[in-house]
């Protein structure tokens, strides 16, 4: 199956080429009548048909009906594939797809790929130790030799990493999945008409389907569901799971919201990552999701688990969507009766009736998968690796400085202002404030920001909420640091000794920045960092030599700005003795906290311009 046409992307099917979908539709299933909600609940599928290229015909070929609904069949998301039959199986023999071998090449390609991102990470993790070493060598000969050194060993695992783009996409060619990345989100599930629910009909479970075998304890079970799980080697991974209808009551999350979030002693040991019990932000994030419950959030056909329905094992115990179905059974404990409503109009779409439905005072739906028996020996590694499978989202994140960059482009100038005035006294540190509880304002101003949300502030704000974690401090650190060198390629070309140095300064270049447009380094200082990348990426010995050997290799970014040119001389200087440039970010803002723009002091002669204490400032650190 190829890719969405580039020219029919965001495109709407053309209405001739659907009606003659919709009479090949008709005469392939006479004893249905093709209404126009029929072809409503097909729109979608036919669309992404259409984009990708595919004729009617070959559209209506990828459908099915069951229980007097059409609906796409199983195979229309299926790829072909390279397979060997098992070894030694005579002709005419059946085998299972679990007995199935991969091709000789895809084999092959996988264990290059292994051994080829082994080699990689071991090649940047040299590189980056070298640079460490360079950075504190004493004598002058052994840092350029361990610069040397450094640079052969990034250009090693540079072309390492080149190596691994072209197998990873080679490989992936090879061993395309059912479900495509890109293609599964522009397909909704196809919904149950109205007709079938109200006379009751059920849709059936296809028993040719791996999924139909899989069942929840004293749950009425129906379609096959979609799961995808993230992959830590390539595409994501397709995982057999099906609908199954139960009383939210059966199921057995971590912890139970209705009783103060109590651990549950039927929940195993050390499975869950989420400490409900202790974690106040997690706590609210169930409460809120129960006091103000969407239902389209949860009974969904979403693919993956961080959103959509929760993902459970055969006795009930909840892997993924843990907080939602602490959610589901606290809504349902207060009264609540959206989710219900809810899933008396749409429950057809996962194969279930209103009857079955009504029959359940707290009734929700799940996506059942296959797990070792609770008293299997394998049974509690396996849930801990299922469980953190499910809260990796499918979608590839950003790295670290990639997403401190796009966030840093949050910061307002009220978290400047919060900056300049924390720290005007020119003793506090960026670390003992964010340690104190007087670092909450500034969390309420990330908050505003949308920088700091619910989904993070876990991990960022200590459980009482009083002051940021460790983990918290580091991501304001970063964030700041971004917020004056906004390049995430550029950071890693500086090296973490560099990106240290500049991130002690931080905030107090920002905390200046707060203090007028005057007073704002953060473009110089760019321009000084770019320069100063190339600098020693020429191995050359000082920044007279780079600015004269400038036009040999493109002119550098701080000719014609006298104080990017002090800066990247500050920087150079610097490097191996990095508190020196937090002592000038430090002198510097004091100056500017002094001295803000369009405020005059009280007497004429206590006023400093930028310039001049940008030299003051210079000067402290020779």
């Amino acid at each position: 199956m190829g890719g969405i046409i580039p020219s029919r992307a965001g495109a709407k099917v053309p209405s001739a080429w659907l009606a003659t979908a919709i009479a090949l539709l008709q005469v392939a299933y006479s004893s249905i009548r093709i209404t126009r909600a029929v072809v409503e609940n097909l729109l979608d599928f036919f669309t992404w048909q259409w984009r990708l290229g595919h004729t009617p015909r070959q559209a209506v070929a990828m459908t099915c009906a069951s229980g007097g609904v059409i609906r796409p069949s199983a195979g229309a998301y299926v790829d072909s594939r390279e397979a060997r039959p098992p070894k030694g199986i005579p002709p005419g023999s059946a085998f299972g797809a679990d007995e199935l071998r991969q091709s000789p090449k895809v084999e092959r390609l996988t264990a290059k790929l292994r051994n080829l991102e082994d080699k990689h990470s071991e090649a940047t993790t040299k590189a980056e130790v070298t640079e460490v070493r360079a950075e504190h060598a004493k004598n002058s000969a052994k840092r350029a030799e361990l610069r040397d050194k450094a640079r052969e060993q990034r250009r090693h695992a540079a072309r390492l990493g080149f190596e691994l783009d072209e197998l990873r996409a080679e490989l992936g060619e090879l061993t395309r999945h059912g479900v495509r990345a890109g293609e599964w989100s522009s397909v909704r599930p196809v919904r149950q008409s109205s007709t079938t629910q109200k006379t009751g009909q059920k849709a059936s479970c296809p028993p040719e389907q791996a999924a139909c075998s899989l069942g929840l304890e004293g749950a009425s079970c129906g379609l096959p569901a979609t799961l995808v799980l993230a992959s830590s080697r390539g595409a994501p991974l397709p995982q057999s799971a099906r609908y199954c209808l139960t009383s939210a009551d059966r199921l057995i999350p971590s912890h139970d919201a209705r009783r103060g979030f109590v651990r549950r002693d039927d929940y195993p040991d050390d499975v869950q990552e989420r400490e409900y019990h202790r974690d106040r932000a997690e706590q609210m994030k169930v409460l809120s999701t129960a006091q103000n419950l969407i239902p389209e959030l949860i009974f969904n056909g979403a693919p993956g688990a961080i959103d959509g329905l929760p993902v459970v094992t055969p006795q009930g115990v909840v892997l993924g969507g843990n907080g939602r179905t602490q959610a589901l059974q606290l809504h349902y404990h207060q009264g609540g009766i959206a989710a219900k409503d809810y899933l008396l109009d749409h429950a057809g779409q996962f194969g279930f009736n209103r009857e079955a439905v009504a029959k359940l005072a707290d009734p929700v739906v799940v996506r059942v998968v296959a797990m070792h028996p609770p008293d299997a020996p394998q049974y509690k590694r396996a849930a801990q690796e299922l469980v953190r499978l499910l809260n990796i989202p499918l979608t590839q994140g950003l790295g670290v400085r990639a997403e401190s960059v796009a966030e840093s482009r949050r910061l307002t100038d009220e978290v400047l202002e919060i900056l300049s005035v924390v720290l005007s006294d020119g003793q506090t540190s960026l670390a003992d404030y964010l340690g104190s509880r007087a670092s909450r304002t500034l969390m309420e101003a990330l908050r505003r920001a949308s920088i700091l949300t619910e989904r993070n502030s876990s991990r960022f704000v200590l459980p009482d909420g009083g002051s940021f974690s460790e983990d918290g401090k580091r991501f304001v650190e970063r964030l700041l640091t971004a917020a004056i060198v906004p390049d995430a390629e550029l950071l890693e070309r500086l090296g973490p000794a560099i990106v240290g140095m500049l991130a002690r300064g931080a905030p107090w270049i920002l905390s200046a920045a707060a203090s007028g447009d005057a007073w704002d380094l953060r473009g110089p200082l760019y321009a000084a960092a770019k320069d100063l990348a190339d600098l020693r990426g020429r191995g050359l010995e000082s920044v007279g030599e780079f600015l004269r050997q400038g036009s040999m290799f493109g002119k550098p970014a701080v000719l014609g700005n006298p104080t990017a040119e002090k800066l990247l001389s500050l920087l150079f200087e610097t490097q191996r003795k990095p508190t020196r440039f937090a002592a000038f970010a430090k002198q510097y803002a004091g100056y500017a906290a002094r001295n803000p723009v369009n405020q005059t002091a009280l007497f004429p002669g206590e006023v400093i311009s930028p310039q001049t204490a940008l030299e003051n400032a210079l000067g402290l650190t020779q």
